[in-house]
């Protein structure tokens, strides 16, 4: 009689189709899973880096930053005020040279460095925050109307709380590693000339199988491949360095003797080699 509690091998479990593991069951997210407004505003946002945007709200943390260098400064004043009084007073002077403590002794200097403690921790944790805010990359103006034409075209805020959308120059990417970021000119071209012409054949060879999966007829928002936009870019500027460097042999006059060498095969490959070097 077989044990019904026998537990299968190891071997057994491999040799099991993997949809009986239950893998033909994950799917995919898609911003129509969610809901109208701001939850499928919140979905597209993070479904790309290029989409992943966010105010860095420079002027206000500038302006509170400000405030509180103010605040230290005020308090330190006091401290160094303090200190220069204390010099003149033999009761006080040692609190100049030395942190004993008594909770009888006069409590002015303690409060003050207790004060301007509790101000710098907020200042440095602030200032701290805000300089990793700065080091964020910059937003490309087409990627900032990318998410501003699917706020408006979906109505995902009512009320005119949308209104923090309009200060384009106020944007950064939520990742240093964005494609925004790191793309270059060429590469630029290529995405802004997909943007303007959505129905352009070219579409097809910068949409991987990855963005196929995210994309989909009701969100009219296609997703591009960074790793293509990048291969096309890179090889789109190696033909032109190495035109380039190609272009004086046959537009210079050279003689008879180096004219042979410069159209020779290692020539051409240390061409390559040296356009490839220079585009990276």
């Amino acid at each position: 009689m077989a044990n019904p509690l026998r537990l299968r091998s190891p071997s057994e479990i491999a040799k099991e189709p993997e949809h009986d593991r239950g893998y033909h069951k994950i799917t995919p997210s898609k911003l129509e899973d969610y809901e109208q407004g701001i939850p499928r505003f919140a979905a597209f946002q993070n479904s790309n880096d290029s989409f992943c945007i966010f105010r860095r709200f420079g002027y206000a943390a500038t302006r509170i930053l400000e405030v509180k260098q103010v605040e230290l400064w005020t308090l330190i004043t006091e401290l160094q005020d303090l200190d220069e009084k204390d010099v003149a007073d033999d009761a006080m002077r040692y609190r100049l040279s030395s942190i004993e403590y008594d909770e009888k002794w006069d409590t002015t200097q303690k409060d003050l460095l207790e004060k301007i403690e509790a101000k710098l921790t907020i200042y440095y944790k602030l200032l701290d925050l805000y300089v990793r805010i700065r080091d964020l990359d910059e937003v490309k103006d087409r990627h900032h109307r990318s998410v501003y034409n699917f706020n408006v075209n979906n109505r995902s805020f009512e009320g005119g709380e949308d209104a923090f959308l309009f200060q384009s120059d106020d944007f950064v990417s939520a990742k240093k590693t964005s494609g925004s970021a790191k793309s270059n000119r060429i590469e630029d071209m290529i995405e802004s000339y997909l943007q303007n012409n959505p129905d352009s054949k070219l579409h097809t060879l910068f949409v991987g199988n990855d963005e196929k999966i995210k994309s989909s007829a009701e969100s009219h928002v296609v997703h591009l491949s960074t790793f293509r936009l990048g291969l096309a870019s890179k090889i789109a500027t190696v033909c032109l360095s190495t035109g380039a460097l190609l272009a004086p042999i046959f537009l210079i006059p050279a003689t008879r003797s180096i004219l042979p060498l410069l159209r020779s095969p290692r020539y051409n490959f240390f061409l390559v080699i040296m356009s490839v070097i220079l585009s990276s």
